[in-house]
């Protein structure tokens, strides 16, 4: 669910110098103020990846090595003829 939170939130600040220029049209916009609005969405992106950083590198860390463990597991115990009930073993 936060992936599609970051999603809109994207989509909003993508388009909210072209909402910006038609809801207000008597008021010109800038290409050069849409571009620094823009830069500065990015940069404050950035920085809270940065932030974040702390926490999600132990995650991955954490994670890649759990499932490369998962990953290796034999799994023999699952096979089809293992589970049907009517063969004779």
């Amino acid at each position: 669910m936060a992936y599609y939170g970051a999603l809109g939130a994207g989509l909003f600040a993508l388009l909210l110098p072209s909402f910006d220029r038609a809801l207000n049209q008597h008021k010109l916009v800038r290409r050069s103020s849409v571009a620094r609005f823009w830069l500065d969405t990015t940069a404050c992106c950035l920085l809270g990846v940065l932030l974040s950083a702390t926490y999600l590198a132990p995650l991955f860390t954490d994670f890649l090595a759990t499932s490369v463990r998962v990953g290796s597991s034999n799994f023999a115990w699952q096979t089809i003829s293992a589970t049907r009930s009517w063969d004779v073993q």
